[in-house]
């Protein structure tokens, strides 16, 4: 049902520093350019008639592992709830991500992003803006609302359709996860 991490999102304040910073790491290249749709950014409780850009990375193309520069309009109220996770519970995270979502490798967050991204990528990254939300690929938002509930999991919006910077029809469903971290699951249309 969940395959992977897909993105992680980080909130900058300008876009044209962030991009500069990230500019000379090998393979790192840009996929997408584009404003959040409304959907989107109803999805995320944020007004929908902030602007808000998205720039999506990728390591070599990857599909997985993503970084997606989000620069939202600072006079339109706050972005979504920076990523800001309770004391992490290892056990609870270990929990909640391979038992309750099926993911292979445990993933407790810092292992996530660390599968995820290089060394140098993360260190950059950590310079230039906050972490937003994790992005998670899944096949079935639907099954994953109801697994979501047995795990006693906070859902923050019900699936939902948006259209992402690829032009492509898409659902998501936004959910806390075992440290308050805040989890976008995202399913594309085939």
């Amino acid at each position: 049902m969940v395959t992977g991490l897909e993105s992680v999102t980080l909130g900058v304040e300008d876009l044209d520093a962030a991009l500069a910073a990230l500019r000379d790491v090998p393979g790192l290249r840009q996929e997408s350019d584009a404003q959040a749709s409304v959907g989107l950014l109803a999805a995320w409780h944020y007004p929908i008639h902030a602007d808000v850009r998205l720039i999506e990375l990728s390591q070599e193309g990857r599909a997985k592992g993503r970084v997606r520069l989000a620069r939202f309009d600072p006079d339109v109220g706050r972005p979504p709830e920076e990523f800001q996770p309770a004391a992490v519970d290892a056990q609870e995270g270990r929990h909640f991500y391979r038992e309750g979502l099926g993911l292979d490798e445990g993933l407790g967050l810092d292992e996530s992003l660390d599968a995820a991204l290089s060394a140098d990528l993360r260190a950059r990254l950590a310079r230039i803006g906050a972490v937003s939300l994790l992005t998670l690929s899944c096949t079935d938002l639907d099954a994953l609302e109801a697994r979501l509930g047995e795990l006693e999991a906070e859902i923050v919006t019900r699936p939902t359709h948006v259209v992402l910077g690829s032009g492509t029809p898409t659902r998501i469903l936004l959910a806390r996860g075992p440290n308050q971290e805040l989890l976008e699951f995202v399913e594309r249309a085939e």
